[in-house]
């Protein structure tokens, strides 16, 4: 068999035929099959750029406000709904156009919603923050989703276009989570045939009741793809859309076909078929000559095909391809090459190519899979539940049968396609959706997203996309709150159980660079102008209140626009002359905040509840437009509460308070700590104290939280625990120091209300499981203990996003293979520190109630009875050897020497334990903010500026 040879050229056209050569008049003759391959060139070599037209046709009917995981999560209030994750990917893809390409985006549900569409947005004007906006405002109501108008109108888009719009190459992408069929339309490829065959739709479904029938039959009429993403895997869109992106922007030719002809007609030899898959083929002039029909090439691509000759006693074969090149609009015309291709001969008698029986192979499976998803999906609606859950069976059976007729096949390694097999038999588990995209894929020799973007057919892959799926991923998790676990110890005997098995569960805010915006504050001052503010600060010449209007001053200048700020001005009760409501930052209300605490003056009683009550109601009282905002209180004061209220957790608990996290100053000796403290607890707030010495350095102690306060990247935010089935582990505690956990009474799940997380905040919990013998397990089968996800919002009203889950999983080995294991360090680091928290807030709480009751000389021993405390705590610890207290020692130590001057220490530190986050303990000194390790980059800098404002005033 001969092929003719010409130059190499961009698009790249080779033959090989299944033998060298053959017996003249040998009976096999009949079917001798010749593999055709079309390479298009890689990315590199391409002259420039084709820009596209791209229609993405959204379905924003009323299911698509259906929680994304509902089976996954708890509380299905706080999940994002389908909408939610989809335009988060939309976005993805608006951001990946280049400029030059176009953008339209069409919504449906019963009808095209024209409210929310768009036509073609050129993506180097405004059309990319246009198409970000539409995206922003869409709202999923409506009935059923009706695919056909949305697709009409996306034909009408890209027909309209005029002349000049030639060198752009027109797509359509479809997603929807629908049932079309639930309206009583009956899809078929007949009745479509024509409607949507302009331009390639590349279909994708979301979750698990989308109408896989339907979304093939419209891939496979228009040229285009059919993905899905399953249930599981929503918040990978992105993902997804990404595996179809990087094809469409990539285009390297269009109207690609190749020509076949038999040149010696008198030979005898005749083109019999041609398997294609997808593309169209056609036959003409009594198997004389054969077509192929490819339509449009990515960058890289390499299209397969098997041409099935009758061949007489000699062939010459002429392919010829010819395409556009979209770059210069001019024909290209190339006709095949041969590859060197090796010869088998094993005694004397040729072996076929290898590689031409391995697409044979595949275009056989192809055939058969393809019928067999034709057949289900015309019984589909007639089916049992049984008859649906035996569909494995069916298809496994047509395997066997498929191996056993093809016995003379032994030199096709048939291991990867049996793989590629018994994945489809498990998913007909849960439907036909993952066999539908499995042909789809091999269908147009292109990779589809098979329930999710990490599953693709690999030989469909590029470079190009591996590496936007990179950045897909990158996109998706930026700003992400991330989870992490480490187990006490990486491996549990089988046949041990183990009473309190320690999990550290660490929750991980982004940095602030990674933020997708800055979320606004309204931010209530609650300030202390009683009379005692009218004293002379220890370290200068200035009264408490004066050095305290600096520092409001202070942070009157870094609150930014957006932002909002109100003073609550109290005594013995609100000071309405000198207070504010919320004032807009950005516009006058820099100047009106700044004149209201110039006229702050000192006198009176203090009272902190009304004052505190008032500042509730203003955040209370913010209209619907300022749901974006997170509220925040900061109270200041220098004096014990003299209204009479007795100060308790019990006595505020459920109260207004617990609405908005306070963070509470006392400045010098004479303020409340057990006030304070108990404010702060209750409100998931923190307290800090500046002591007589430091006074003039207020502003550097509010920097310290304002540096917080600006950087939110996350609210409501939540970790979930589920114990996995069968472990018989259960969740005795969860130590969450100052946050709210929760464990299911049977022990098999649990949560962490972590609320607002600050950018580059990390959060520590140690989790306590009861994890019994394992003797059923195989001794090289890890255990999965735990799963642990969560969910949270980027800011109030906002969408929630899932956290990625995660399994914990331990090794159970034999008695006898188990080695001995170090417990993890940075485990029993976190256990120490929740112990030694436990017992200085115990020492707190006996303290405060000993308080009143106790003599000077008596309060002064007490710094003996903490030492002693933790002490005993140590000779407890037996574990704690591999942990390094040096560090947890000096702490003590600072903690008892602080006892001599009273409480507000201890509980300074207290605060900063149970939150995590840095407090000021007496001075704003980096050596006296408490635990560096929660000092973030966005405080640090805030302080060193808070230090600046301080010396200059000074």
């Amino acid at each position: 068999m001969h092929t003719q040879v010409t130059s190499s050229v961009p698009v790249k056209v080779s033959t090989t035929p299944i033998f060298p050569m053959i017996q003249r008049g040998h009976a096999k003759n009949k079917d001798i099959q010749v593999l055709l391959r079309v390479e298009a060139p890689p990315a590199a070599y391409l002259k420039g750029r084709v820009p596209i037209d791209l229609v993405v046709v959204i379905d924003v009917s009323g299911s698509m406000n259906d929680p994304a995981a509902a089976a996954a999560w708890p509380d299905n209030n706080k999940l994002p709904s389908r909408l939610d994750l989809l335009k988060e990917a939309m976005k993805f893809i608006v951001r990946k156009l280049d400029d030059g390409d176009r953008l339209s985006i069409v919504p449906f549900n019963d009808r095209v919603i024209k409210e929310y569409s768009t036509g073609l947005l050129e993506i180097s004007g405004n059309g990319r923050s246009i198409a970000g906006k539409k995206v922003d405002r869409l709202e999923a109501h409506g009935g059923t989703a009706l695919l056909m108008p949305g697709l009409d109108e996306a034909v009408k888009v890209l027909d309209s276009r005029p002349g000049n719009s030639q060198k752009r190459v027109g797509f359509i992408v479809l997603l929807t989570d629908g049932d079309h069929t639930r309206n009583g339309f009956q899809w078929s490829r007949e009745l479509i045939r024509g409607v949507v065959s302009k331009y390639p739709v590349h279909t994708f479904g979301l979750g698990a009741a989308h109408d896989q029938e339907a979304l093939l039959y419209i891939a496979q009429e228009s040229r285009g793809t059919y993905s899905f993403v399953d249930d599981e895997n929503l918040d990978k869109i992105a993902g997804a859309l990404a595996v179809c992106l990087v094809g469409l922007k990539t285009v390297a030719t269009v109207d690609t076909r190749v020509s076949l002809k038999v040149t010696d007609q008198l030979s005898g030899a005749r083109i019999e078929r041609i398997d294609s898959g997808g593309y169209e083929s056609r036959i003409a002039c009594g198997g004389i000559a054969g077509e192929v029909v490819i339509g449009v090439l990515y960058a890289g691509e390499v299209k397969s095909f098997v041409v099935h000759m009758n061949v007489g006693h000699h062939c010459q074969l002429n392919v010829v391809c010819s395409y556009t090149d979209p770059d210069t609009t001019g024909s290209v015309s190339v006709e095949a090459q041969r590859p060197e291709e090796a010869v088998f001969v094993v005694d004397g008698v040729h072996l076929p190519s290898p590689v031409v029986l391995q697409h044979m192979v595949h275009f056989e499976l192809l055939e058969m899979i393809a019928g067999f998803v034709q057949s289900e999906i015309s019984l589909q609606k007639t089916m049992t539940m049984t008859a649906k859950q035996l569909r494995g069976n069916v298809l496994q059976s047509k395997w066997e049968e498929f191996r056993r007729a093809r016995q003379f096949w032994g030199g096709v390694k048939l291991d990867g396609v049996e793989k590629e097999v018994n994945a489809m038999v498990i998913s007909l588990r849960s439907g036909l959706a993952y066999v539908c995209s499995w042909v789809s894929s091999h269908h147009m020799q292109r990779a589809t997203a098979m329930g999710s973007p990490d599953k693709v057919a690999a030989e469909f892959t590029s470079p190009e996309m591996v590496t936007m799926l990179e950045e897909a991923r990158k996109v998706m998790t930026a700003g992400a709150v991330k989870v992490s676990t480490a187990p006490i110890f990486s491996m549990i005997p089988r046949d041990q159980t183990n009473k309190d098995f320690q999990l550290l569960l660490r929750v991980e805010a982004p940095p602030a660079v990674d933020l997708k915006g800055r979320v606004p504050i309204d931010l209530v001052a609650v300030v202390d102008v009683s009379g005692s503010m009218n004293e002379l600060a220890a370290t200068s010449s200035q009264s408490w209140l004066d050095v305290l209007k600096d520092a409001m001053k202070f942070i009157i200048r870094k609150l930014d626009d957006g932002d909002r700020l109100s003073i609550v001005a109290f005594n013995d009760q609100p000071v309405k002359e000198y207070s504010t409501g919320l004032l807009d930052i950005s516009g006058d209300g820099l100047s009106i905040a700044g004149r209201k605490v110039d006229r702050l003056k000192a006198r009176r009683g203090t009272a902190l509840m009304p004052g505190l009550e008032e500042a509730v109601k203003i955040l209370d009282g913010r209209p619907a437009d300022s749901q974006s905002h997170v509220g925040f209180i900061v109270l200041i004061t220098d004096g014990a509460d003299t209204s009479g209220f007795q100060w308790s957790r019990e006595a505020i608990h459920g109260g207004a308070i617990s609405k908005y996290p306070v963070h509470a100053f006392g400045l010098g000796t004479a303020h409340d700590p057990e006030a304070l403290l108990c404010i702060a607890q209750e409100s998931r707030g923190t307290y800090s104290f500046v002591d007589d010495e430091n006074l003039d350095k207020i502003a550097d102690a509010l920097a310290v939280c304002l540096g917080w306060l600006k950087t939110v990247a996350a609210v409501d935010t939540r970790v979930s625990l589920k114990v996995a089935e069968f472990s018989g582990a259960r969740i005795e505690r969860i130590d969450s120091g100052g946050y709210k956990s929760r464990v299911a009474c049977d022990g098999a799940s649990g949560e962490v209300v972590v609320g607002v997380l600050y950018a580059g905040e990390v959060k520590s919990f140690v989790v306590h499981l009861h994890v019994p013998a394992a003797a059923s397990l195989s001794s090289s089968v890890e255990q999965r203990l735990i799963t642990v996800g969560g969910w949270y919002a980027h800011a109030p009203g906002a969408g929630a996003v899932c956290i990625e889950e995660h399994g914990v999983f331990v090794k159970r080995p034999d008695q006898e293979a188990a080695i001995v294991v170090a417990p993890s360090p940075i485990v029993l680091k976190h256990m120490v520190r929740f112990k030694l928290l436990e017992i200085i807030a115990g020492f707190v709480e006996g303290e405060i109630i000993l308080e009143e009751k106790t003599a000077t000389a008596m309060k002064q021993l007490h710094c003996l009875v903490l030492q002693r405390m933790w002490e005993d705590s140590k000779r407890a610890g037996q574990f704690w050897g591999g942990a390094k207290l040096g560090g947890i020692k000096e702490e003590v130590d600072a903690l008892v020497s602080s006892l001599r001057k009273g409480l507000a220490y201890v509980c300074s530190w207290v605060s900063s334990h149970q939150m995590q986050r840095a407090t000021a303990m007496g001075s704003p000194e980096p050596d006296k903010v408490v635990a560096a390790e929660f000092m973030t980059p966005a405080m640090a800098t805030m302080h060193a500026e808070g230090g600046a404002e301080a010396s200059f005033s000074g």
